[in-house]
């Protein structure tokens, strides 16, 4: 639409000559250059924030915090990088099962088969291969992640701790990170959203009965407790940073192409009605200003949305802009492109524009290096709070590495094992059976006595002995096999 500038009132319109009335016409005009200069420095301004932040080693907790706010803003908006995120931390499939530490302490079959139930129950509660994934999701999009382990009437709950108000202060021998909540976070309108420990510490700090020796940098308390723990893939840092934040700058390019081609699109689609009025030999308007106004504003009511009319006596030049499409799109795919590459992600797990190779099967396995790595963290909270634990203090859990790709391939492999004296445990969570299902359903079929019920049907070969059926024997063939073994051709 065509807009006179404020400067221009219907009282003094008269006052102008012919250029510049055309003049605040065209002023008034949203152009194809100015929008792209408006996008351009949004874009801009977001991509030097992300360097500026990048770049800063002066206060390693702000440039953290605000990498985790652009990465939580960019998930929201990038659907490239929630897939990525996603993936990762969906990968595995978190099968784990439980072993003795030392067998030597039970000394009948019964006593490690009432052990193994009840450490089983114990392990249960942890509900690892829900739970995992979404502590894994955390790690990979924040950086870090603090939790409570809070104990309810039949399962654990894992209470997580707002970022803002914690950071890492120290690890166990077991290499589980430990660390410290600000106190000061903490108010009369939020401290009653927290488990009951928290709340009971709140007033503490209020009333100042805290243990001062776990209290640093005034207001920090440090959780030693084993139910609290915090995970982060930046081993020795009080705090995190987000996996992928060096693919920030890229995303925010990426971000600003996508504008251009959405600008592209309305520009190609614009529609420019021009009407010039005519002037006399001294250049001169030959019609009134007043009515030239109301011609102007009578065809600019007329014409549909996407059309903009133009009134000015000036020749207007028409510039394409399909060329400039086609290679911001081609510079948009490159971007996508390198953000897979970078992220170390192969690009046909999304979008198959190519035939899988061999390339792509191994790519799953470097995959998974990452949040197998995460999986052993959280393996060692876990046996470190197995220990605190009477039912499963003489016990052990491991996590079998075992992803969406190669739960089948690992299930045979684990199979084929048993024959050399492999865990049997260790197949059956390979299967996806927790240690307690596994036992449940090993001894719910010995009391149904499923195996006599499921026998393997006759064929030739489970028939033996006198049954009906079956390949013959080699005595029932013996005279049929002489006589085919003749070399006279006469016979």
């Amino acid at each position: 639409m065509i807009y006179l500038s404020e400067d221009v009132k219907k009282e003094n319109i008269d006052s102008y000559d012919a250029y510049d009335f055309s003049e605040d016409l065209l002023y008034s005009l949203k152009t194809y250059n100015s929008q792209i200069s408006t996008i351009r420095d949004n874009s801009v301004r977001v991509k030097n924030n992300i360097r500026k932040i990048l770049s800063n080693q002066t206060n390693n907790q702000y440039t953290e915090t605000e990498l985790q706010k652009i990465g939580d803003m960019l998930t929201k908006k990038n659907g490239q990088l929630k897939e990525l995120i996603t993936y990762k931390s969906n990968l595995l499939t978190y099968d784990h099962y439980i072993m003795p530490l030392d067998v030597s302490k039970y000394k009948t079959e019964e006593s490690i088969k009432e052990a193994r139930r009840k450490a089983s129950k114990q392990v249960e509660k942890y509900n690892l291969k829900y739970n995992c994934k979404w502590i894994a999701q955390d790690i990979i999009e924040y950086g870090e992640i603090y939790l409570a382990l809070v104990k309810g009437k039949n399962n654990y709950l894992f209470f997580k701790f707002p970022r803002e108000m914690c950071m890492i202060t120290q690890k166990t021998g077991n290499m589980v990170s430990k660390f410290a909540i600000n106190l000061g976070y903490l108010n009369s309108t939020n401290y009653y959203t927290f488990p009951q420990d928290i709340q009971n510490l709140y007033w503490d700090y209020q009333e100042g009965r805290l243990d001062k020796r776990r209290i640093i940098k005034n207001s920090w308390y440090q959780m030693t407790e084993v139910t609290y723990m915090a995970f982060t893939l930046d081993e020795w840092q009080e705090k995190g940073t987000p996996y992928y934040s060096y693919l920030f700058d890229s995303l925010a390019s990426l971000e600003e192409l996508s504008d251009l081609v959405n600008l592209n699109a309305y520009i190609d689609s614009f529609r420019l009605l021009h009407q010039k009025p005519e002037l006399d030999d001294r250049g001169q308007l030959k019609m009134e200003r007043k009515k030239i106004l109301n011609y102007h504003n009578s065809l600019k009511s007329l014409v549909p949305y996407g059309y903009c009319t133009l009134t000015s006596p000036l020749d207007l030049k028409l510039i394409s802009s399909d060329g400039n499409s086609s290679s911001i799109l081609d510079a948009k795919e490159k971007t996508k492109t390198t953000i897979y590459d970078s992220s170390g992600v192969n690009d046909n797990l999304f979008n198959g524009n190519t035939t899988n190779t061999e390339a792509v099967s191994i790519g799953f396995t470097i995959d998974t290096l990452m949040p197998l790595r995460i999986q052993k963290e959280i393996e060692n909270w876990v046996n470190d709070h197995m220990r605190s634990v009477r039912a499963t203090s003489n016990w052990f859990l491991e996590f079998i590495p075992t992803n969406e790709y190669n739960q089948g391939l690992e299930a045979e492999r684990q199979r084929n094992a048993l024959t050399v004296y492999s865990p049997k445990w260790k197949y059956l969570g390979t299967i996806g059976l927790t240690p307690l299902r596994a036992l449940s359903t090993i001894e719910s079929e010995e009391l149904e006595d499923i195996a006599s019920k499921m026998l393997p049907l006759s064929t030739a070969y489970t028939q033996v002995g006198n049954e009906v059926g079956g390949r013959p024997s080699k005595a029932e063939t013996g005279e049929s096999n002489a006589k085919n073994s003749s070399t006279n051709p006469n016979e």
